[in-house]
């Protein structure tokens, strides 16, 4: 516990210091990076003429091809009637409501009523 209050004591004391340091090492670090620029557009501009080599060897594609997606035709299937969970907060109609008693089935709270259909039926 001390040795905490006296790292901020510390810290606190000489912030002025502290803020001048890290704004030299900033600078010098901005003075270096400038420094380099002439060195990093070269790595650049080699980086540059090796993709343009590659692509012209035809070891990249030089320009991207699309590809369409094709729906596939899926066999048709019957869902049989059946109840369904609803997200919290929601309701059945009063149409869900009476098809489920009509077919022996009595709704629970968030629970709604699905009647048969086919399903995949796609594309052809």
């Amino acid at each position: 516990m001390k040795k905490e209050n006296k790292l901020i004591r510390w810290v606190k004391k000489h912030r002025k210091a502290i803020a001048a340091v890290a704004g030299g090492a900033a600078i010098i670090g901005g003075g270096i990076a400038l420094a380099n620029h002439h060195s990093n557009m070269n790595s650049i501009q080699t980086l540059t003429d090796a993709f343009q080599t590659t692509t012209e060897n035809n070891l990249i594609p030089a320009e991207v091809k699309t590809t369409t997606v094709q729906q596939v035709a899926t066999v048709p299937y019957e869902v049989s009637k059946h109840l369904r969970n609803l997200h919290e907060g929601w309701h059945p109609s009063a149409e869900k409501i009476a098809s489920a008693t009509a077919n022996g089935f009595e709704l629970g709270e968030g629970q709604t009523w699905v009647d048969t259909f086919t399903k995949g039926a796609g594309v052809a």
